[in-house]
């Protein structure tokens, strides 16, 4: 059912396969009472598509014993089934000489066919995370149950991070809170899980509770592993030690409506949008415009698209100009402040951090500046305007980088050739620039 409750019937049966394997029927407990390969063979038969051959099942769950052997307990843990499962007048299975499957009018619920049906609806997403409990018989150590254990694993860790997307995109951040925490209750390590309960706490404004949480895997990451949190993580951790804009989507732009999709209204641009991600993911990067009017909301399709591609795994980079803009090259250089671990992180050589320390000065106190040889003005340009698009380059190295810039409008001629200049280069890179912009604030030599 679509809020999760079990149908009960008076001949129904109910199993529970998340976690430790349950049962009952008719809504009363029971134990199942069989040899030990009985629950193993019952979750194979349960989780079968259609039928499967007996030797199939056979050698899966007795691997190590000879063939007659292994038909012979075949044979044997279906009487054990049989007999523990609830009577009723037509077989709980169906077998012939060559096949055994499920009986798939028997009257019977089973918590993962729930699961897998509702996870496969957006708004049911909800109703499948609750069903899962633990993993698959997590009691349960036959290594054909590896394979779909990870599966069912992934969906329900795709669909905590889909509903983490849709409650960040109403704004409310106590349920986002705790589907991102669900993911890492069940993949401690997963560090954009940690950026996304992070980066939630310092929206919040609790930010004691985000550095906590920032601490407290840092330690882990020590300890257990060895290693230190990513160069994005330190970013976020930096932006929240001062104070700045954190390195991730505004979500005060976005909005929703009810439980359905994050964005609605806006289905054309945002699949245009789409189709320019994807080609940038695959090496084809463009610099996208989105105009119009203020208050037409500009801001919120721009960043609802943003948190989609941050959801699948985009770098996404943010800067806004001011009126009037405070200093040259402004969006691109507050895009890049905020996530200045990561440019460190990037290895860059010194004379392409020279460059950069020209729009990002806190580098120079950072590192070693090496003096550069004095230029003309245009030269001057062209070697900064070379060194940025080097960053943004080695930035989409190992990801999409999606970088967004607000009221391009307000920029000025030094923005504009820089942007104009990083545009020439995009259709070799697996970067997407979007810029907004108000159409009746632009003249025409704009």
């Amino acid at each position: 059912m679509a809020d999760g409750r079990i149908p009960i019937g008076r001949q129904s049966l109910q199993v529970w396969l998340f976690g430790s394997a349950r049962f009952a029927a008719s809504g009363r407990p029971f134990r199942f009472t069989a040899r030990p390969k009985a629950l193993p063979l019952l979750a194979r038969l349960l989780l079968a598509q259609g039928a499967i051959g007996r030797d199939e099942v056979a050698f899966t769950l007795w691997p190590d014993e000879p063939e007659e052997s292994a038909r012979t307990n075949l044979r044997r843990h279906l009487n054990h089934i049989a007999v523990a499962l609830p009577p009723r007048d037509a077989s709980w299975i169906l077998a012939d000489s060559n096949t055994i499957c499920w009986n798939g009018g028997a009257d019977a619920w089973v918590d993962v066919w729930d699961f897998e049906r509702l996870v496969a609806t957006p708004r049911e997403r909800k109703a499948a995370v609750a069903l899962y409990t633990d993993d698959l018989l997590r009691e349960v150590d036959d290594a054909w149950l590896a394979s779909r254990r990870d599966r069912l694993r992934a969906s329900f860790v795709d669909a905590l991070a889909a509903l983490v997307l849709e409650a960040r995109g109403r704004h409310d951040g106590i349920a986002a809170v705790g589907f991102a925490q669900r993911m890492l209750d069940v993949d401690p390590w997963r560090e954009d899980a940690v950026r996304t309960l992070i980066a939630l706490r310092a929206e919040s404004g609790d930010r004691s509770g985000a550095l906590s949480v920032f601490e407290s895997f840092r330690s882990r990451l020590r300890d257990e592993m060895g290693v230190e949190p990513m160069p994005d993580t330190l970013a976020l951790l930096a932006a929240i030690e001062r104070n700045a804009p954190l390195p991730t989507i505004p979500i005060g732009e976005t909005a929703t409506d009810g439980d359905g999709p994050p964005f609605v209204g806006r289905d054309t641009e945002m699949d245009a949008l789409r189709e320019a991600r994807d080609r940038a993911a695959s090496g084809s990067g463009s610099l996208v415009f989105v105009g119009g009017e203020a208050g037409i909301g500009k801001s919120r399709l721009v960043a609802e698209f943003a948190l989609r591609a941050e959801a699948r795994g985009a770098r996404v980079l943010w800067g806004t100009t001011t009126s009037p803009e405070s200093r040259p090259y402004q969006p691109l250089a507050e895009a890049l402040r905020v996530a200045l671990p990561v440019v460190e992180a990037l290895a860059l050589p010194p004379t392409t951090i020279a460059l950069l320390a020209r729009v990002l000065p806190e580098l120079s106190a950072r590192h070693a500046i090496p003096l550069l040889a004095e230029l003309d003005a245009y030269e001057a340009r062209a070697r900064l305007f070379t060194a940025l698009i080097t960053t943004f380059a080695a930035l989409s190295r190992d990801r999409l980088l999606v970088i967004v810039l607000e009221d391009l409008h307000w920029a000025g001629a030094a923005t504009i050739a820089l942007a104009e200049a990083v545009a020439v280069e995009l259709q070799h890179l697996r970067v997407l620039i979007v810029a907004t912009h108000r159409d009746h604030e632009l003249t025409a030599e704009h």
